[in-house]
């Protein structure tokens, strides 16, 4: 199923029933200001999979992105965090056990680069006015600048 309102108790405007095989740990509104037709969110889940949707039309998500976590670990717990970023154009990405950034583009779902940034991390923050990536990882805390078309 999925779209609807307001069932479950919960009072909601929105429900994505079943939006994930495992239960959901991430969700973000893509950062469109002053634009009314805004409606994208992504989701990420202990499945690891990072989910983009039409909150408009939610019967489906619109791109699965893929390739965000490492193949060699045997038993992964989640997708860390995942961002909108550059105005909600691409998403960034890491996995647990990968040392690497995936770049998305949020409108194709095309994963556009993967670098190594040589650490897990745990937690990603964009500031949009920095044009910044931070990067949590154990007692570190790392910035990038992601080359961004």
């Amino acid at each position: 199923g999925g779209g609807g309102g307001g069932g479950g108790g919960g009072g909601g405007a929105l429900d994505i029933e079943g939006a994930h095989d495992r239960d959901a740990i991430c969700v973000r509104w893509q950062p469109r200001a002053g634009d009314p037709s805004a409606g994208l969110l992504l989701s990420a889940g202990y499945d690891l999979q990072i989910k983009l949707w039409d909150a408009r039309a939610p019967s489906r998500p619109l791109h699965t992105l893929q390739g965000h976590v490492a193949p060699r670990v045997a038993r992964q717990k989640g997708i860390f965090q995942p961002q909108f970023c550059a105005g909600g154009r691409y998403v960034v990405a890491s996995g647990e056990g990968s040392e690497a950034l995936s770049l998305y583009s949020a409108e194709s779902g095309a994963t556009l680069s993967r670098g190594r940034i040589g650490c897990t991390a745990s937690t990603l923050s964009w500031c949009e006015s920095r044009r910044q990536l931070g990067v949590a990882t154990g007692k570190t805390l790392r910035f990038f600048e992601p080359r961004l078309a």
